[in-house]
């Protein structure tokens, strides 16, 4: 590879990638045997051919022949920020990375994310007695704050988010559950199986009582009684 048709070939390969991602690509071949910079296509990092590539060769020589590192997130010395990939080129110290500048693609997420965007809450005046509205913003706060689709909650998510659910006395009103089980994609009879499991659970901690005390039990008849 180290040929000059191996140099040929990064050459062709390298202007390939950067026509078709034009301009947001960046192609740098680094020579990690001299740890310098020997050929940049479409330079938007701001270095030279010539400089000195700051790479590891120790580290380097860790690596699989042929592996592929990356997408790896890389920040730009003006803020922009890139999707890198760099692989080690097979028969050669050579080392060609390619810098995906994303910057525009997150600048235009930004904009969608904000077109039409509320800026106050939901009126109390109009939801206060909302328990549909309500129901269905705790479940999506709730798999937000834990990162969770919520058609992929396993059981013992299930039930800790109907407990949630339970805790704001959402089941009390006539048909909850039946909206409950729609908000969470699952059987009515599934919502009854898991809410009477997170009762379940509460009843067994209240009578555990709370860890380190003198008092462990609570007295009886604490228990918040709930209708489904």
């Amino acid at each position: 590879m180290t040929s000059p048709d191996g140099r040929a070939v990064v050459d062709q390969l390298a202007r390939a990638a950067v026509a078709l991602f034009y301009p947001h690509v960046e192609a740098v071949l680094h020579d990690t045997e001299h740890d310098r910079i020997i050929a940049i296509w479409n330079p938007q990092s701001g270095r030279e051919v010539g400089e000195a590539s700051l790479l590891d060769a120790a580290l380097l020589g860790r690596l699989e022949p042929g592996q592929v590192l990356g997408p790896y997130e890389q920040v730009g010395r003006d803020g922009r920020s890139y999707s890198a990939v760099s692989m080690p080129l097979r028969g050669t110290s050579w080392l060609l990375c390619l810098n995906f500048d994303r910057t525009t693609l997150l600048d235009a997420g930004a904009v969608l994310a904000a077109f039409a965007a509320p800026s106050m809450h939901a009126p109390e005046a109009l939801f206060a007695r909302d328990w549909r509205a309500e129901i269905n913003q705790t479940v999506r706060d709730w798999c937000l704050g834990r990162n969770r689709p919520r058609e992929q909650l396993n059981r013992a998510e299930r039930i800790d988010l109907l407990a949630e659910l339970d805790g704001r006395g959402l089941f009390d009103t006539r048909n909850a559950a039946e909206h409950a089980a729609g908000a969470l994609a699952i059987s009515r009879a599934s919502v009854y199986s898991l809410l009477r499991q997170a009762r379940q659970a509460r009843q067994a901690r209240q009578e555990q009582g709370p860890p380190n005390t003198a008092s462990p039990s609570k007295p009886k008849g604490s228990r918040r009684g709930r209708t489904t």
